[in-house]
């Protein structure tokens, strides 16, 4: 009986033991990730990490996607105008709505304001394509094409006088029949989004979308439809002709300027992060601009941004300047082969290297704050100074310590390096061409694809 009661004692401290242990929390959250000591640069440091790392133990916390709601469905009226006002999640393709026995003087006011009463801004026709970010009372908010100046107007259209551009595929095109062009034709896009089919109509697979303002090269139309190469990605396939306008010379598109606040774990502790990224060929057009990974000619052989465009962190730009503008006094420009890069490229393109001497990992790239530039210089006729090695040789003849350049390369590369860091920069040894604002570990590393932005055009004259 003794030895009964002395067993279920130990068991039952045991269990309370066990208990207590249940309770203590844990030394380290489940999920944190461990500090790591001395990977933080210094800022306004010129010491040479070893590698393009920043902070390798920032964790972007990527925000659940927002529960989808069930769009709004607005009720028309016996009139057939829509009731009530929503703004769209993303703009919606409309088209004039088709009316039997169209004739051209069949044509939709396009107004200034969302009332029969405004100014008269326009006027499109029954087949014209438009592109609608939301409705105001009835009355939809457009961006249409007025194809006499390849020009973007603006206002609004009865909600009435349009219907979905997909229901009227029948008469959304320009019917302009076929034809071989003598020469090719440059031709820009009118929306924020246009697709590029395999072939001449709506059932064949996407290839790929042409941005507003994105070039394309059109050799041929087939029964409304465009045969085009995407620029600079070299994308093949076909458009729809309604939504492509000439390419004016005169004419830049520049991506609008975007702030977000973006969760960060850094060494277990959360924070925000703000980013402003601007589009430096708008604030610098002396520098000279090749966004490599923008085509199909660099080291992968694959086209992995889906336009040429060149963003960082507005404060790098300012440092940017001030370097353009060093390397100026001496008869040099800048060359910018790549700025900011996404994280999903930079997962691609270690997964080929898979050496973090050269390509960081994904979230760990100064590239992917916005806050570090692949660059040489040329001189006052465009010619590339030599340097070490070609862009993106990843191996050891692109180290700075290299015995492979020549006298001339060191020279250049040491010029380039000392106005670098006189303006705000910092070095990595293994390539000669990456520069890192000393400020980038204030900055989140983005995974923001190029075509989540929105752009403007500027007219030069």
């Amino acid at each position: 009986m003794k030895k009964i009661v002395f067993i279920v004692l130990i068991a039952l401290l045991a269990f309370a033991l066990c208990a207590c242990n249940a309770e203590q929390p844990d030394a380290t959250p489940p999920g944190s990730p461990p500090p790591v000591a001395g990977n933080e640069p210094g800022l306004g440091s010129e010491t040479e990490p070893e590698s393009d790392y920043d902070l390798a133990d920032d964790v972007v916390v990527v925000p659940a996607a927002p529960d989808e709601e069930e769009p709004v469905a607005l009720e028309r009226g016996e009139d057939g105008i829509l009731i009530g006002s929503v703004v769209f999640r993303e703009p919606v393709m409309l088209v004039g709505a088709f009316r039997d026995g169209e004739t051209e003087e069949n044509v939709i006011n396009v107004r200034a304001e969302p009332t029969t009463a405004a100014q008269i801004s326009g006027q499109i026709n029954y087949r014209k394509v438009v592109e609608a970010t939301e409705v105001v009372d009835g009355w939809y908010r457009v961006t249409v094409l007025d194809n006499s100046q390849s020009d973007m107007l603006t206002g609004f259209i009865r909600s009435d006088l349009l219907m979905d551009y997909a229901e009227e595929s029948a008469h959304n095109r320009q019917q302009i029949g076929s034809q071989v062009f003598d020469e090719p034709v440059l031709l820009v896009g009118a929306l924020s989004s246009v697709n590029v089919r395999s072939g001449p109509g709506v059932d064949f697979p996407l290839v790929t979308t042409i941005g507003f303002g994105q070039v394309a090269q059109a050799t041929e139309v087939i029964d409304g439809w465009y045969h085009v190469t995407v620029f600079p990605g070299m994308f093949t396939g076909y458009t729809d002709s309604e939504l492509l306008v000439g390419h004016i010379e005169t004419r830049q598109f520049f991506a609008n300027a975007r702030e977000d606040s973006v969760e960060v774990t850094r060494s277990g502790r959360k924070i925000i992060m703000e980013s402003k990224l601007v589009d430096v060929r708008a604030a610098l057009p002396d520098i000279e601009y090749h966004i490599i990974f923008a085509t199909p000619g660099n080291f992968t052989g694959r086209t992995l941004y889906s336009r040429d465009v060149c963003l960082l962190q507005s404060g790098t730009v300012e440092k940017l300047a001030k370097a353009q503008g060093l390397f100026a006094q001496d008869g040099y420009r800048i060359k910018i082969y790549d700025a900011y890069r996404p994280m999903s490229v930079s997962a691609i393109l270690f997964d080929i290297i898979q050496d973090s001497k050269y390509i960081a990992p994904p979230g760990s790239s100064s590239h992917n704050r916005a806050a570090a530039v692949d660059i040489t210089l040329v001189d006052s006729d465009g010619n590339e100074l030599e340097m070490p090695s070609p862009m993106h040789t990843f191996d050891s003849t692109s180290h700075r310590d290299s015995s492979a350049m020549s006298a001339e390369a060191r020279a250049n590369m040491d010029y380039m390096t000392s106005v670098m860091r006189q303006s705000g920069f910092r070095t990595v040894s293994s390539e000669w061409w990456h520069f890192s604002d000393t400020d980038s570990a204030s900055s989140p590393p983005l995974d923001i694809l190029f075509n989540e932005f929105s752009f403007h055009s500027v007219d030069s004259a």
